[in-house]
């Protein structure tokens, strides 16, 4: 066990004797059988209530797809986080007004982004989960490429809603107006963005798009919501917003396309340059 610890390797150990113990509790991972001794059970990290190899496979299975799924949501919440963070800098540099207020980013936060990453833990196995290397146990969870997409993913789409606000602010001449397309255009954004995070590595069209009926189903509920936000009186009033036109929501929702696009096209660089290293 120290041998292959020495050279970098995660080891697990499965016995049920007394003479197993030590190597149990020296490994990563100590496996013993619910029919074994104490003193092994006791060593150990993980006790198979059924004497079945197969349950091993199983439970390294869950953990990677628990794994890939807090991944997802990490990068899910903190790109939506950073795009409001440029929004709001931007409108700061700038001196103009800010893009969206208090409330609006309240609202996107705990309506339109949160309900999305509940539903994207509970996404069900990628098609390639057991056929992928195991990450490293030294390797964080924001790694190169989720970093990398977090940074430009936020970057870009503060700046297409930043100048959307702008452009509508400038034309319009009403700031509540242009704010109210900045607002939709945010939370149509992430909602959008959930359909493709919810693989890293594979791209839109090859995930199955009705898998995660949770994800759908608040995907659904987050657009009622924001059009509940723009066009209900006493939500108006509230979040400081106005009815859009048709217009309006033709550029929201093609910002949203357009979010998928930028987090694809970011996707395929990734593995292209990946599968380019390997070879």
């Amino acid at each position: 066990v120290e041998a292959w610890q020495a050279q970098g390797e995660v080891v697990a150990v499965v016995g049920d004797g007394v003479n197993d113990a030590a190597a149990l509790k020296r490994a990563d991972v100590g496996v013993s059988l619910a029919s074994g001794v104490e003193l092994a059970r006791e060593s150990s990290d993980i006790i198979l209530l059924e004497d079945s190899f197969s349950s091993l496979v199983k439970a390294i299975r869950e953990g990677r797809v628990i794994l890939d799924n807090i991944k997802k949501v990490i990068a899910y919440l903190l790109s939506t986080s950073f795009t409001e963070l440029v929004l709001i800098s931007l409108s700061l540099i700038t001196g103009l007004p800010l893009a969206v207020t208090a409330a609006q980013i309240l609202w996107v936060n705990l309506l339109h982004e949160s309900l999305p990453a509940m539903a994207l833990a509970l996404d069900p196995a990628e098609k390639d989960v057991m056929v992928n290397q195991p990450a490293s146990p030294a390797r964080p969870l924001l790694d190169g490429f989720v970093r990398f997409l977090i940074a430009v993913v936020g970057v870009i789409s503060g700046l297409m809603i930043f100048g959307v606000f702008y452009f509508f602010q400038t034309y319009f001449e009403s700031e509540s107006y242009a704010r109210s397309v900045a607002f939709a255009a945010l939370g149509t954004t992430a909602l959008f963005y959930s359909l493709s995070i919810r693989s890293l590595r594979e791209p839109i069209w090859e995930i199955p798009f009705f898998e995660n009926r949770y994800l759908l189903a608040s995907i659904g509920l987050g657009l009622v919501l924001l059009a509940a936000a723009v066009y209900v009186p006493w939500l108006n009033a509230l979040l400081k917003t106005q009815p859009l036109g048709v217009l309006e929501w033709v550029v929201i929702l093609a910002m949203g396309v357009l979010n998928i696009v930028l987090l694809e096209g970011a996707k395929w660089g990734f593995v292209h340059r990946k599968h380019r290293r390997m070879g």
